[in-house]
């Protein structure tokens, strides 16, 4: 039964993991247009299959990604006339009531973690593209420090799914690579 529950967990976290990274990709504007129009409906089939396989833990980790992916655009309005710290207050919200605190606090501190390890890791890139990620204003040393903490307050509240995350996150980086190398391949080699 257990090695049920761990296969389960890794399989939709890997597909929720994917959908994150495409939608993240996608707003950063990193790949062509086409690719843009293509993701979607992948994007959509794959966090459906995601859910099937485990609802809460994908759930609870899309949540959260979208309130951290806010964080840039905290008070811009958005398309729902809202802001985003107010979109981010109501999922928050959603997410802590029908997922349960315990679940959602989880998923939004691992989610954190992985961001801001992911700006300590981007910072070369950011610099040279223009942006500022969390590492460039306030260093490199002190947000990995700041991303560790979260990852052992969300270690603290979920053991086993935390490590299979922090296994996932990178294995997901990887794969999205390859699939992102793999169509730009296709799609030039069709023109």
């Amino acid at each position: 039964m257990f090695d049920i529950y761990l296969f389960r967990q890794f399989s939709s976290i890997l597909l929720v993991g994917l959908v994150i990274k495409i939608m993240d990709d996608i707003i950063d504007e990193n790949y062509p247009e086409y690719l843009y129009k293509a993701a979607l409906p992948y994007a959509i089939i794959i966090f459906v299959i995601s859910t099937l396989i485990e609802h809460k833990t994908a759930i609870s980790l899309f949540m959260s990604s979208y309130i951290v992916g806010m964080f840039s655009d905290i008070n811009e309005t958005l398309l729902t006339g809202l802001k985003g710290y107010q979109e981010s207050l109501i999922i928050f919200g959603l997410g802590t009531v029908f997922l349960g605190w315990k679940e959602f606090i989880f998923s939004l501190t691992i989610i954190i973690g992985i961001q801001l390890i992911d700006d300590v890791i981007d910072v070369s890139i950011d610099r040279n593209s223009g942006q500022r990620n969390m590492a460039m204003r306030y260093g490199k040393v002190e947000i990995f420090i700041v991303s560790m903490i979260f990852f052992v307050f969300s270690l603290m509240l979920n053991p086993v799914k935390g490590a299979i995350i922090l296994v996932v996150a990178p294995l997901v980086n990887t794969i999205f690579d390859k699939l992102k190398g793999v169509i730009i391949n296709w799609q030039q080699d069709g023109l």
